[in-house]
């Protein structure tokens, strides 16, 4: 995921970026949250039943204490979700980071850079959130759809 910040440098020039995956929905509505983004890094976290399937967070009062990218050990059962606001300065990070054991640029890295700097902030995502990277998790977000969508006509 980082490396999806170093192949869009150039869209994101000078400024500040949200950088979201693709089999994530959501059911809240980030615009102002998007909007209203200054600096540093967001992160949103939900509750969730199996945290060491996530990247979590330990956090209080919106200020993250430790990211753990799928935790052997209980961290907090606060999954970083897939919605990422950086500053103009995550290109740039994603460059000088070491890939992992996995042979991959961690996100979780990213996040730990601006963590490290005091600058990076976490939001409960309160309605529904479905990292709907499985066959299961693909269904429940195609019910939440369903179930949102009930009654209305969609063209």
């Amino acid at each position: 995921m980082a490396e999806a910040l170093i192949i869009g440098e150039n869209f994101i020039d000078k400024q500040n970026v949200a950088l979201i995956l693709g089999d994530n929905i959501f059911e809240d509505d980030f615009s102002e949250e998007i909007k209203n983004f200054k600096s540093g890094g967001k992160i949103f976290a939900k509750k969730v039943a199996d945290p060491s399937r996530f990247g979590v967070v330990d956090f209080s009062s919106g200020k993250a204490k430790r990211i753990v990218e799928k935790p052997k050990e209980f961290i907090s059962d606060f999954a970083v979700t897939g919605l990422y606001l950086f500053d103009s300065r995550a290109a740039e990070i994603a460059k000088n980071l070491k890939p992992s054991a996995r042979g991959e640029l961690e996100i979780t890295d990213v996040n730990n850079w601006y963590l490290e700097k005091g600058e990076l902030e976490v939001a409960k995502v309160d309605g529904a959130w479905i990292d709907a990277g499985t066959f299961d998790s693909l269904l429940e977000a195609q019910i939440l759809a369903k179930e949102k969508l009930a009654g209305k006509m969609v063209i």
